[in-house]
C-alpha cells in the first residue's frame, strides 16, 4: 500500500482498538515523518490483534492470561482453547513490562513449539522463549560446557543397538532378554531419574523382571552406560538426565539457571515424566511463578513415564491457584458428550464434564462391519460420500487406530478408490520393515524384482551373522547366470568365513529352495513357513523390541499372514505389493498432506483435529487393548472421540481372523459408554445415532 492507503487504515485500526493514548502517540509519529506510518500500521496491527484476542476469551480464559504471581494449574480439557490462552498469558506478562527474555514456556513437541512461537511473533513477541524439553536442557548441557557438550546427539535411535550389544554375546551374553523389555526399563529407569548401578534401578528391575532376572537387566543398564560413555552418544532420555545431574551437583548453578526466567509456563502437564517435573521445580522454586496447564484425561504416555497424578496432584502440591477451562469450542454437542460419558468414570479425571460452546450438534455414529476388510471398504464408502456429496475435503478426514497393523485394509480399501492418503509416524504398511523382510524371502524364491536387492533385505533377517562384510562379498561375487541360492553357497564355501556363517547361509540357500517348491501354492503356506522356521515373531520381539503396543511389530506379521490368504500364488501377491505401493506414491506425489486422507495411530493424532473423524477397530481386546492399561485405554478412546469436529463414526467388527482361525469379537465397552447406553449398541448403517444426553456428574480427582 502507499502512504495515503496504510494512513487510512492505520485509522481504521485505531478507531477499533479504542485507545486514545496509542492513537495521540501514533498521528505525532507519523507527524514527524510521513513514511512512519509503515511501522506504525505494523505495531497497531499487533496491539489490535492482542486486544481482540483477549476481547473474544471466556472468563476462564481471561483469568488465566490475567493471573498475577505464583503458582497456578489450568485444567484445560479437550478443544478448550490452552494454546491460545497461554500465548496471550505472555503477551500480558509482556504489557505488564515484564523482560521478554525472562518468560520461558515449556512444551512437548515442535509442532506447538513452532505455532506458539509463530502466534507470538504476529503479536510482537520475539524475544520470549518458547522451548520443548529437549531444546531446553540441551541448552543447559551446552551453554555451562558441562563433559557432554560434545557428545554426538543420537538423532537416529543408535542407542537401542547399544543396549543390544550390552545384553549380546560379546558382555552379558543374557540369551534370554527381550530386547523390547529391557529397552522400556531403561527408559522408565531414565524417566524416574533412578541411576546405572543405583538400589533403586535394581529395585525396579526385580519388580519389573523377578528376582533372578532382575539383577542381569539392573547390569545390562549399568553396561548400557558404560558403552553410551564411550560412544560419547547423546539420547534424547538423557538430555534430561544430564541436565538434572547438572543442576544437582551445585546449587549455584541451578540458582543461576532458575534467575534466568522469572515465569515459567509449561504446556502438555499432562504428558511430564518424573525427570521434567523435577527439572522444572528446580528452575520454578525460588520465584514460585510457575503456571502449568493439561488435561488429565488426555495422558496417553504412560510407557514413557508420564502419569497423570503429577497434574491432578499439582494444586496440592504447590499450594496453586485452581483454574478449569472445561468450555469446548472444537466439537459438536453430540460428540463432547460422548466425550464425556467416555471419561466419566476414569479414576483420574477433571473435576466437571466439558461443555459444548460451537453451538451445533454435529453426530456421532457407531458402525458394525463384519470384519477388517469390510471396515477399510466402509471407511473408503463413507470418505467417498462425504467427499461427494457433502463437499468435504479428503484432507478433512481421518481415520483412528490403536496399533499400526490395523492401518492395512484401511489402506487397501482408500488405494481401490483411488483415494490420495497419507499414513502418520508408522508409515504405509507395505512399505514397514518386517512386511518387507518377509516379502524378500518370497521375491528371492520366485526370482521376483530385484533378487540381488531382496537377498539384502532377508539374509540376516532375523540375525544370522551375516552382517555387511558378507554382504559384500556376495555383491562383489555375484552371478547372474547362477541362482542366488548358489551365489549364497558360493560365497560360504569361499574363504575367510567363519563357521557359525557358513551354516547360516546354508540354512538360508536350504529354506529358499523350499519355498521355490511351493510358488505354484498360496502365499500363506510360504510365509507361515518362513516365519515358523526363522522364528521371526520372537527375533522382532525378543531382539528388535516394540516401545509400545501402537508400534507392535509382531502384530503387522500377523496381519499380513492374516491377508495373504486372499491371494491365490505367491506371485499374485507380490505383484500387488509392488501396484499397491506404487499407486500409493502416485497418489501422493505432488499432494500436500492436507489435500489427503489422514491415517493415524491415536497417540499420533493428539493435539490435532479434523472434521469428520473415523474411529477403527472399536473392539474389546483391539481398544481397549488387551496388554493396555486400563485406565489409560480410556484416555486413548476419550483422545479419539476428541479430535472430531462435525462427525465421529465409532467403527467395530464382528469377526477377527486369527492364526487358529475367525473368532466372534465384541464390540468395545467404550463404545456403550459413549452412546450413554448400558446394552450392546448394534448399529449397522452410518446414520447420526440418537441424540445423547448425560446429567452433570462432578468427581474428585484422586490417585490410581
Amino acid at each position: 500500500m502507499n502512504v495515503d492507503a496504510t494512513r487510512s487504515e492505520l485509522g481504521r485500526m485505531l478507531e477499533l482498538l479504542g485507545d486514545e493514548r496509542v492513537s495521540r502517540l501514533c498521528r505525532e509519529w507519523v507527524a514527524q515523518d510521513p513514511t512512519n506510518v509503515y511501522a506504525a500500521h505494523v505495531r497497531v496491527g499487533q496491539l489490535l490483534a492482542r486486544v481482540r484476542g483477549v476481547r473474544e476469551m471466556d472468563p476462564e480464559q481471561r483469568l488465566a492470561i490475567e493471573h498475577g504471581e505464583g503458582p497456578c494449574v489450568l485444567m484445560a480439557q479437550a478443544g478448550s482453547g490452552k494454546t491460545r490462552a497461554l500465548v496471550h498469558r505472555i503477551v500480558r506478562l509482556v504489557d505488564r513490562e515484564v523482560a521478554q527474555e525472562s518468560i520461558l514456556a515449556v512444551t512437548f513437541g515442535r509442532r506447538t513449539r513452532d505455532e506458539m512461537n509463530e502466534r507470538l511473533v504476529q503479536m510482537g513477541i520475539g524475544e520470549a522463549r518458547v522451548s520443548t524439553w529437549h531444546s531446553l536442557c540441551l541448552q543447559i548441557l551446552k551453554q555451562d560446557h558441562t563433559r557432554w557438550e560434545f557428545w554426538e546427539v543420537d538423532s537416529h535411535n543408535r542407542a537401542r543397538y547399544v543396549l543390544k550389544d550390552a545384553i549380546g554375546h560379546k558382555h552379558l551374553d543374557w540369551a534370554s532378554a527381550d530386547l523390547g523389555d529391557v529397552v522400556s526399563y531403561v527408559g522408565m529407569c531414565k524417566a524416574n531419574l533412578l541411576l546405572a548401578g543405583s538400589d533403586q534401578a535394581l529395585a525396579y528391575a526385580e519388580s519389573r523382571f523377578g528376582k533372578s532376572q532382575g539383577p542381569l537387566a539392573a547390569d545390562a543398564y549399568v553396561k548400557y552406560q558404560e558403552l553410551i560413555e564411550e560412544r560419547a552418544l547423546l539420547t534424547y532420555d538423557d538430555f534430561l538426565v544430564f541436565a538434572w545431574q547438572h543442576l544437582s551437583t551445585d546449587d549455584q548453578v541451578r540458582r543461576r539457571w532458575a534467575a534466568r526466567w522469572q515465569y515459567i509456563l509449561q504446556d502438555e502437564a499432562q504428558d511430564a515424566n518424573l525427570a521434567q517435573v523435577v527439572i522444572a521445580e528446580m528452575l520454578a522454586r525460588d520465584h514460585r511463578n510457575y503456571m502449568v496447564v493439561g488435561d488429565v484425561a488426555q495422558s496417553i504416555f504412560g510407557f514413557r513415564g508420564s502419569k497423570p497424578d503429577y497434574l491432578s496432584q499439582f494444586a496440592e502440591t504447590w499450594g496453586a491457584r485452581t483454574i478449569s477451562m472445561c468450555r469446548n469450542y472444537r466439537s459438536g454437542a453430540a460428540i463432547v458428550r460422548a466425550a464425556n460419558n467416555v471419561i466419566q468414570t476414569a479414576k483420574v479425571r477433571a473435576p466437571g464434564d466439558m461443555i459444548a460452546e460451537r453451538g451445533v450438534e454435529g453426530d456421532v455414529s457407531v458402525l458394525s462391519s463384519r470384519d477388517f476388510d469390510e471396515e477399510g471398504r466402509n471407511f473408503a464408502d463413507w470418505v467417498s460420500e462425504l467427499v461427494g456429496a457433502d463437499g468435504a475435503k479428503y484432507g478433512e478426514c481421518a481415520a483412528l487406530y490403536r496399533a499400526n497393523a490395523q492401518s492395512r485394509a484401511l489402506e487397501e480399501s482408500l488405494l481401490s478408490r483411488k483415494i490420495p492418503y497419507v499414513v502418520v509416524g508408522g508409515g504405509a504398511f507395505y512399505e514397514r520393515r518386517e512386511v518387507r523382510d518377509l516379502l524378500s524371502y518370497l521375491r528371492v524364491a520366485a526370482r521376483h524384482g530385484d533378487v540381488m536387492e531382496s537377498v539384502r533385505q532377508c539374509i540376516n533377517s532375523p540375525f544370522r551373522f551375516l552382517g555387511k562384510a558378507f554382504v559384500q562379498k556376495l555383491v562383489d561375487g555375484w552371478d547372474s547366470a547362477i541362482g542366488p541360492t548358489d551365489n549364497v553357497r558360493a560365497v560360504a564355501r569361499g574363504g575367510g568365513i567363519q563357521r557359525r556363517q557358513v551354516e547360516s547361509a546354508l540354512e538360508w540357500s536350504a529354506l529358499v529352495e523350499e519355498l521355490v517348491g511351493m510358488l505354484g501354492e498360496g502365499p500363506a503356506g510360504a510365509l507361515a513357513l518362513v516365519v515358523n522356521r526363522t522364528r521371526y515373531i520372537d527375533w522382532v520381539k525378543r531382539d528388535e523390541g516394540d516401545d509400545s503396543v501402537e508400534n507392535d511389530r509382531a502384530q503387522v506379521v500377523q496381519e499380513l499372514l492374516r491377508t495373504s490368504v486372499r491371494f491365490a500364488t505367491v506371485e499374485s501377491l507380490l505383484s500387488y505389493v509392488d501396484s499397491a505401493i506404487l499407486v500409493a506414491k502416485k497418489q501422493g506425489r505432488g499432494k500436500p498432506a492436507k489435500g489427503r486422507v489422514i491415517l493415524s495411530t491415536i497417540h499420533k493424532s493428539k493435539g490435532l483435529e479434523w472434521p469428520h473423524v473415523f474411529v477403527a477397530g472399536c473392539n474389546d481386546g483391539v481398544l481397549p487393548h488387551a496388554f493396555g492399561e486400563p485406565e489409560e485405554e480410556r484416555r486413548l478412546m476419550y483422545v479419539a472421540v476428541t479430535r472430531a469436529r462435525d462427525n465421529l463414526v465409532l467403527s467395530y467388527v464382528r469377526i477377527i481372523a486369527k492364526s487358529s482361525g475367525e473368532v466372534d469379537a465384541e464390540p468395545s465397552p467404550f463404545i456403550s459408554d459413549a452412546m450413554g447406553q448400558v446394552d450392546e449398541v448394534q448399529v449397522t448403517d452410518l446414520e447420526p445415532a440418537l441424540a445423547l444426553h448425560s446429567a452433570p456428574r462432578v468427581l474428585t480427582p484422586g490417585p490410581f
